[in-house]
């Protein structure tokens, strides 16, 4: 039974522990305990490092994880962003994009996530090229984007396929896959209110709920999106007619965000990508569904596209889940949730450290229905941890880390094993 000493550890639901003891077995936390109360085998010694759980990265694109730097220019309208998000896409071959997942998890598990929320639009679930490499935990949401009601019913068993269940018999067919399947596990993403029809939308809440499927959707992104919920028109009508896709009847019956929470609160695990212009009632509406709602802020993507500030202070305040994503490399000069995490406290000063640890990592296990597993240092949890260190010299706090630019992931253990 390996043990392990650090100059703090940080279980999150619990006071840190200076001077701490972590030891795990079999893949999973055995022991937690100050150096002075321990009386295993000698542990080995980290120095003067915070040992944090394994980061939560509830929301992020692998497939753009080979970019050296974000699509466009800071600022930028969105439409013309998405407009060279497609032109990107159309341009990658499929070893293009089995590339940039292979990038993107190396470059999850060297930051310290072990967890994380991928949009997936290839189906990597079944992809046996990753059977004997080391993989973060995952939830593989399979994106859908359909325009036309007639593509409906082709795109709902699409859907269903990919995430391993066969559209008739209702068989989950992954169950017995070694590899991926065994940490990967199936979601649904309807991306967003402009690209999905609303009887897909439909379909998708009943897939989710047929099989237990944690679902996630980008909504309340931008004034454009609020536009054309209300109105059908705006610069996001104006991109799908030029692009050909453009339907009357995209819209549904559904008007405003609200209107789409309603649909999305009925099943069984949703996550609110983005949030970033969320009201009043919307944000009561996902306080009142905290126990399978929730809203993940991609902070630094957000400042990007230099939105209105984000309600994330509000929607803690009202009881809403709030977790943590890096989006991709297309809106984000890198993967990592620690540098995120940094972001948020330089900027945010008067919040406290634990909060935004939280984001990290607990509630982003929420967010993923995952909370029992992964997101704090706990017996019997997964062995997932992020060790960080900063400057040589005592560390005066764990959280004083989160305000030191010198301060990095200096090591990643997942399921027990050190990367």
């Amino acid at each position: 039974m390996p043990a392990y000493r650090a100059k703090w550890l940080v279980p999150v639901t619990t006071p840190p522990i200076e001077n701490g003891v972590i030891a795990f077995a079999a893949g999973k936390i055995s022991a937690i305990e100050t150096a002075h109360c321990w009386s295993g085998e000698t542990p080995v010694d980290l120095g003067d490092v915070a040992i944090l759980p394994g980061l939560v990265n509830a929301h992020t694109h692998w497939e753009f994880s080979t970019l050296p730097a974000p699509l466009g220019q800071r600022g930028m309208p969105f439409t013309d962003w998405l407009r060279l998000v497609v032109k990107w896409r159309q341009s990658q071959t499929p070893m293009d994009r089995q590339q940039a997942l292979m990038a993107g998890v190396r470059e999850s598990l060297a930051s310290g996530v072990t967890t994380v929320g991928e949009i997936d639009t290839q189906g990597w679930l079944t992809d046996q090229a990753f059977s004997a490499r080391p993989v973060p935990d995952a939830v593989l949401f399979q994106e859908a984007i359909c325009f036309s009601q007639t593509d409906v019913p082709a795109k709902i068993t699409e859907i269903s396929r990919r995430c391993g269940y066969d559209s008739v018999r209702h068989d989950h067919s992954l169950a017995s896959r070694p590899g991926p399947a065994d940490v990967w596990q199936p979601g649904v993403s309807p991306h967003a209110p402009y690209t999905v029809h609303a009887d897909l939308l439909h379909e998708l809440v009943r897939l989710s709920c047929l099989h237990q499927l944690p679902l996630a959707m980008h909504l309340a992104e931008t004034p454009a999106e609020l536009e054309f919920l209300h109105t059908g028109r705006g610069p996001l009508m104006e991109m799908l007619f030029g692009a050909g896709v453009w339907r009357e009847d995209l819209r549904g019956s559904a008007r405003t965000v609200h209107d789409l929470l309603q649909i999305l609160a009925t099943a069984p695990r949703a996550l609110v990508v983005h949030g970033n212009y969320l009201g009043t009632a919307e944000i009561d509406l996902l306080a009142k569904n905290a126990d399978h709602m929730s809203v993940v802020y991609c902070p630094r993507t957000h400042d990007f596209f230099g939105h209105a500030p984000h309600p994330w202070q509000i929607m803690q305040k009202e009881g809403v889940t709030v977790a943590l994503g890096t989006d991709s490399r297309a809106s984000n000069p890198d993967l990592s949730l620690w540098r995120e995490m940094q972001w948020l406290a330089e900027r945010n000063v008067a919040i406290e450290p634990e909060k935004i640890l939280t984001m990290g990592t607990l509630e982003g296990a929420k967010a993923l229905g995952k909370a029992g597993e992964i997101g704090s240092l706990e017996v019997a949890k997964r062995a997932n941890m992020s060790v960080i260190s900063g400057k040589a010299g005592k560390l005066s706090g764990w959280e004083s880390l989160l305000y030191d630019p010198s301060a990095r992931v200096a090591a990643t253990c997942l399921r027990g094993d050190w990367l």
